[in-house]
């Protein structure tokens, strides 16, 4: 499906049917967060693995809510995957070369 046949299906869709095309629209949007998450943009496109928030704490040695409250204030990025947060490597890196300056 491209994105003219996605604008079709939402504009064509019926009142009654609106409700399960936004919940399809949300899992395809959080499957799309997932496969960022994961991925390396660069010349080798190696994936990297994400981290999730208590990983993240457990590296920098802070409490879980912390970086919870990180994420949620922008101040360290990440992708909200639905109701789960994840971090890439290259995001935590960043994070920590900011706060060194």
């Amino acid at each position: 499906m491209n994105a003219q046949d996605l604008i079709r299906a939402v504009t064509e869709a019926e009142p009654a049917e609106l409700p399960a095309l936004v919940g399809m629209l949300a899992q395809a949007q959080a499957l799309a967060f997932a496969r960022l998450a994961t991925c390396q943009s660069g010349p080798d496109q190696r994936a990297e693995t994400a981290l999730s928030p208590e990983a993240v704490a457990g590296r920098l040695d802070l409490a879980p809510s912390k970086v919870y409250h990180l994420l949620r204030t922008g101040h360290l990025r990440g992708a909200k995957l639905g109701k789960y947060w994840r971090v890439t490597p290259a995001d935590l890196t960043a994070y920590l070369r900011q706060r060194t300056r």
